[in-house]
């Protein structure tokens, strides 16, 4: 039967014409009979003459000429058996022009066909044959391919909202990404689709205003201006949401028993990054508690990070944080921690600031103590307390609120935004580590400076540097002590006009208080004009430098050339290189020329 069929593509006639009639007497469909009488073409159906082939003598050329030359309408898909495994046929077009140039019909005509063949190859499922044949192809051809047959992938506003978020990205630039994935066939969701979605998620949990906040002039002056504020009203509902969400994604850990079974953690915490304020909320209990896709931002405003910003912002959260301190999520107890740089914890708890006297906000050590070592420290503070915070920050108003005498009450220069215990502060490790690694940096290069220095004596020949070179070196260090100095007068002033403007809002401006923070503020400012007239003079003295043939490296240089008996001038010295470097000219003299 195979060398039967495989002769379909070999023959084209009859070798008589009885052996039509003879195929014809032996059918047995009754449908069949009295077709082939007068037509070159029969109507029979297919499997009928393949059981008759199989089963008689017929020659190859008579079964080449009857699938050949008869249509069989219906089934174009038979199975035939053959004593073994069945054979399965299927009807397949033989094109006679080339496929660019077919017509959309035969196009579509021929798609049909080869779907049959797939679906016979693989009756469950028929795309395994087409991801195949499309996983075969190059790179490029699956680009043409793609690109010639206009398929394009479609972004759902939920996966476009989710990369918004994990990139953090404004609008603006989604709508570059939406016009450059547009060009590679990538169809991103629109952004009223995301917006959209965006609002339904969010829902009234978010509010938006622009609100009075201050500004630090040239001048050191405060300026109220209105600026942009955003917000979520209702900070508890989106703790407890995002709990919710981890929990049902089983993301929720207690770190191997760091946290107690019963509670769930929460860090809030908040810091000024470019031209913002951003306030956020963190949940511990998850795998990375610290990452950037566990960090939730509650309250941000276009301002500096001042008293009175912080307490604009803050204050509507008061008492929700504190509410939030013991509260029950399912069966866990909520504990709240505050975490934040110094600058931000010293202002949230009421001090003011590193330059006091007391500038640390778990103990009452002073600025003397803190640079004795650690085994002469003892007895010499108390720790703090969120009710020694209150405590003193009445006492230093009962005694007239004079911004002098706050160092005699710890520095409490006014109370803290929320009751929150300094036992659930965080310690700014980073910044710590960083301020460590910062003053070891420096000693390291002050100690690279004064080598440096003795080995341009050493070199120079000399045992003391020239008086210009000197002075220009006790001039620069002079002009940074007196930038450090008016930096300090000028961050303290600072936080003196910051707490004025905030007890002007609080308490008015007939008050007493404030009459001794303004003789205050301008003292500091009488400091600030000497520091800076100070600085200038200095600046003047620096400018003018030394010199050129006073500092020790120009002098090493000046006794390398002598011992060649080379006069120091620039054609010279060049004209020296040329001719000793490929004589034998020291590596130690072409170093300090290269150097030089």
């Amino acid at each position: 039967m195979q060398r039967k069929l495989k002769a379909v593509s070999q023959h084209r006639h009859f070798n008589s014409r009885m052996e039509l009639y003879k195929w014809e007497a032996h059918a047995s469909d009754d449908e069949c009979k009295g077709r082939i009488v007068s037509k070159p073409q029969v109507q029979c159906k297919l499997s009928h003459f393949l059981t008759f082939a199989s089963s008689t003598s017929i020659s190859s050329s008579s079964i080449n000429i009857m699938l050949t030359t008869n249509k069989f309408p219906e089934p174009d898909v038979i199975t035939v058996p053959t004593g073994g495994r069945p054979i399965t046929l299927v009807h397949v077009t033989n094109s006679k022009r080339p496929i660019s140039k077919a017509s959309s019909k035969t196009l579509r005509r021929y798609r049909k066909q080869v779907q049959k063949v797939r679906h016979v190859l693989t009756s469950d499922d028929p795309t395994i044959l087409l991801r195949e044949e499309i996983r075969s192809l190059s790179k490029n051809e699956k680009n043409s391919l793609l690109k010639d047959a206009g398929i394009t992938l479609d972004i759902s506003p939920e996966q476009g909202l989710a990369i918004k978020a994990d990139l953090t990205l404004p609008w603006n630039k989604i709508r570059m990404i939406r016009r450059w994935l547009k060009g590679s066939g990538i169809c991103l969701a629109s952004e009223r689709k995301q917006r959209q979605l965006a609002a339904t998620l969010v829902g009234d949990n978010l509010d938006a205003e622009i609100a009075p906040f201050t500004f630090l002039t040239a001048s050191k002056n405060e300026e109220v201006r209105g600026a942009p504020h955003a917000f979520i009203p209702r900070l508890q509902d989106s703790v407890f949401d995002l709990l919710e969400d981890n929990a049902r994604c089983n993301n929720l850990t207690w770190h191997n028993g760091r946290i107690p079974e019963t509670e769930i953690w929460v860090k809030v915490g908040g810091d000024k990054g470019g031209s913002s304020f951003k306030m956020n909320f963190q949940i511990v209990n998850t795998p990375t508690p610290n990452s950037v896709q566990n960090t939730c931002v509650f309250s941000v405003f276009e301002a500096g990070d001042s008293t009175t910003n912080l307490h604009m912002a803050l204050d509507r959260y008061k008492p929700q944080i504190e509410s939030l301190q013991g509260m029950k999520w399912r069966e866990y107890s909520m504990r709240i921690f505050i975490c934040g740089d110094y600058e931000f914890l010293s202002k949230l708890y009421g001090l003011s600031g590193a330059n006091g006297r007391h500038p640390c906000p778990y103990c009452t050590i002073n600025q003397d103590e803190m640079q004795l070592s650690m085994s002469m420290r003892a007895g010499c503070s108390q720790s703090r307390s969120l009710q020694s915070f209150h405590d003193n920050h009445q006492r230093f108003l009962d005694s007239g609120g004079n911004a002098k005498k706050v160092k005699e009450f710890y520095n409490c220069i006014s109370k803290p935004f929320f009751d929150v215990p300094l036992s659930q502060v965080c310690l700014p490790g980073l910044h710590i580590s960083q301020g460590i690694f910062l003053k070891i940096f420096n000693l390291l290069e002050n100690a690279c400076h004064d080598l440096d220095v003795k080995m341009a004596l050493i070199h120079s020949g000399h045992s003391t540097l020239s008086p210009s070179y000197t002075n220009h070196v006790l001039n620069l260090q002079e002009l940074n002590r007196a930038k450090a100095e008016l930096d300090t007068v000028v961050q303290y002033l600072t936080m003196l006009v910051e707490h004025q403007t905030y007890l002007t809002v609080a308490i008015g401006q007939s008050n007493s208080i404030l009459a001794n923070f303004e003789e205050h503020i301008d003292e500091c400012r009488k400091e600030i004009k000497a520091a800076e007239k100070k600085v200038q003079v200095l600046e003047k003295k620096v400018e003018e430098g030394f010199s050129s043939k006073e500092g020790p490296f120009v002098k090493a240089l000046d006794i390398a050339l002598q011992s060649f008996g080379v006069r120091r001038r620039t054609t010279m010295v060049v004209h020296l290189w040329a001719t000793t470097y490929t004589r034998h000219l020291s590596t130690q003299t072409w170093k300090l020329y290269h150097h030089t």
